[in-house]
């Protein structure tokens, strides 16, 4: 009971407090009302000149990963191991019949290679008077879209003229006079012969589209061959045979700008909307009571505070991301409803006290209101505001700075009508009300409900399923949607690669030394949702009979023979696979000569946002088993987790 009184009295306290701070303050509004505006207006413009440094950003890898994510630290390992080569660069085009049937008939075949070709060769684009296509910029990249080229090629010398029959049309790797080349990241919805087990047909195809950009002139030159290609599945819109969807990291940034951005021209209609309902509202059938332009005025309040909060994130040199083009929305959305507050509260003074008495009375009643919803919204985006996800800070720090520099806000409006009818029963439901609440029957009946209540709330907490996907910053316009959801319906179920860095090889020639890494080769192989060795990208297993025919036999590892390993054309794809030091190293036999190296392996069956996060989780396991190697987990296409 004491601990009742307690917090009874300290409400009170505290009521009374704010009462008394917000009666003050109208005595001090009222005293120089011009002042005040004056004053609030140059502080709302002198805060938001912060807009001179304005500054853009917009890349999702960066802005939706948390910075504590180890997807954050994978990708920094990965950058870093092609630093001295330069950026990573990756466009994705899918290929499907307007039909939906099988890509491997005649005609459309011959038309997906015609598209690869053009993609390969023939599609330029200009930078300062000279002009690039991909295989122009694409260095020991330029074999990773090789494989859709070969396959289709092989495939239609076999099938439809009757050549090359001593090829067997394998799935998911097909050997190509000695060369495996593995299909699954690139065919997809494949129909095999149920006898012999051959591809019949495939209803999907994708070209990845790798490259490293060494300086910001081919970056320049990429960015610009992206949007060509982009450009060109748009024009293929119309075409008889097949459809052509396109994505990469860079087109989904800027789709994700786009979202943000083609919202702005609806502030004006929504600025309207608003100020319409507010003048309506507060409009009475007694003109003199009506506060039509009261209304009208408090709408501003929020638009000022916009200005001034976006003002100071820009001074504090925080960075502008499109998506947080929503918060103004908010603002206006919650930021007038204290409009109501101040009109009830004024309403209910002593029309018979002076004008200053009459503000301070109706500062001295809404203060209190206001506090605690000012209160409530300030704390509850204050817990965002600790999330490592830039993007979401930057939004949660938007609309409490609006929050706090608010003015004007509203949350409840009540007719004269209304207020007649509760008047004329307010006695009845009172004393109804009071007997009912204080009846223990009240109290079983309200543990009930919360009890249920709080069941079904667990009971959802439980079942929240994590998806961020990019789809779902997308405009419903986009025309990237289309191959998302091919990604994740068909791609992400049928294939993907990841990669496992190792950081710190140690010396390579240590009798143990080779066969742990193959041993670790071997787990990634077999773990869960693996395709197995068939999709293995491994340099060792060709370098070391490499270094047999060097030896007489002896397959011991050797660092000597690397540099003229990977010079020679048909083994050079494997030169971005290992990081080394200087010729000089590798022919004194240095364990320097090789810094790091990464091998990559098939995975399937990641279609849900779940089962990505198993996934990984599990290879991040098996990388933790290896410590002393230092081994990092990478997959292209997870960027939050």
């Amino acid at each position: 009971m004491s601990i009742t009184l307690f917090c009874n009295n300290l409400t009170e306290k505290a009521e009374k407090k704010i009462e008394y701070g917000f009666r003050q303050l109208g005595y001090s509004v009222s005293y120089c009302p011009w002042t005040v505006i004056f004053i609030s207006i140059l502080l709302a413009i002198l805060l938001g000149s912060g807009a001179v440094n304005f500054k853009e950003v917009n890349n999702v890898r960066d802005h939706f990963s948390a910075d504590n994510s180890p997807s954050r630290y994978e990708f920094l390992v990965a950058r870093e191991f092609f630093k001295e080569l330069g950026g990573l660069f990756h466009v994705v085009v899918a290929i499907q019949a307007v039909d939906f049937e099988s890509l491997l008939r005649p005609k459309y075949i011959d038309k997906a290679l015609e598209i690869e070709d053009f993609l390969q060769y023939k599609l330029k684009v200009e930078d300062e008077g000279k002009y690039y296509s991909y295989s122009d910029f694409c260095g020991a990249q330029c074999e990773t879209s090789d494989a859709v080229n070969i396959f289709l090629t092989v495939y239609r010398d076999v099938k439809h003229r009757g050549k090359g029959n001593n090829i067997k049309l394998t799935f998911p790797t097909i050997d190509v006079f000695g060369h495996r080349i593995y299909l699954a990241n690139n065919i997809f919805q494949v129909q095999l012969n149920n006898r012999s087990r051959l591809v019949e047909g495939a209803n999907l195809i994708a070209i990845n589209f790798h490259a490293i950009y060494p300086n910001s002139t081919m970056e320049r030159v990429m960015k610009k061959w992206e949007h060509a290609v982009s450009n060109y599945a748009f024009e293929t819109l119309n075409d008889p045979l097949i459809r052509l969807f396109v994505t990469s990291e860079g087109l989904v940034s800027e789709e994700v700008r786009r979202t943000g951005i083609e919202v702005l021209p609806l502030m004006p209609i929504s600025l309207l909307v608003i100020m319409i309902f507010m003048v309506i509202t507060s409009l009475k059938s007694d003109q003199i009571k009506s506060k039509p332009w009261e209304s009208l005025f408090g709408v501003f309040c929020p638009i000022l505070s916009i200005f001034a909060s976006f003002g100071i994130l820009f001074w504090l040199n925080f960075e502008f991301l499109p998506i947080v083009v929503v918060v103004p929305f908010l603002v206006l959305a919650i930021g007038v409803d204290d409009v109501f507050i101040f009109l009830h509260c004024w309403e209910n003074t002593d029309p018979q006290k002076a004008l200053r008495e009459r503000i301070a009375d109706m500062l001295g009643s809404a203060g209190p209101s206001i506090t605690i919803t000012s209160l409530t919204n300030w704390l509850s985006f204050t817990i965002g505001i600790a999330t490592p996800t830039p993007a979401i800070r930057h939004l949660i720090n938007g609309n409490n700075l609006n929050k706090n520099l608010e003015i004007n806000k509203s949350n409840k409006f009540t007719t004269e009508k209304f207020t007649k009818i509760l008047i004329r029963w307010s006695s009845n439901l009172i004393n109804i009300y009071v007997n009912f609440v204080m009846s223990w029957t009240a109290r079983i009946l309200l543990l009930f409900v919360m009890v249920i209540y709080w069941s079904f709330s667990a009971y959802g907490v439980s079942q929240i399923r994590v998806g961020l996907t990019s789809e779902k910053l997308f405009l419903d316009d986009s025309p990237l949607l289309e191959l998302v959801r091919l990604q994740t319906n068909v791609i992400f179920k049928e294939g993907g690669q990841m990669s496992v860095f190792i950081n710190n090889p140690g010396d390579l020639r240590h009798p143990e030394a080779v066969p742990e890494i193959m041993k670790i080769l071997e787990r990634f192989e077999h773990a869960y949702g693996s395709v197995g060795a068939s999709s293995t990208q491994m340099w060792l297993n060709t370098y070391l009979p490499f270094i047999g025919l060097q030896n007489r036999g002896s397959v011991d590892f050797r660092y000597k023979y690397l540099y003229d390993f990977f010079a020679i054309t048909e083994y050079h794809r494997w030169s971005h696979f290992v990081s080394l030091g200087t010729k000089e190293e590798c022919l004194n036999e240095r364990p320097s000569c090789v810094h790091k190296f990464f091998f990559s392996t098939g995975f399937r069956n990641a279609v849900e946002w779940k089962d990505r996060l198993d996934l990984l989780q599990n290879w991040r396991r098996l990388a933790d088993d290896y410590s002393h190697l230092n081994l990092t987990v990478y997959e292209d296409f997870r960027i939050v987790i």
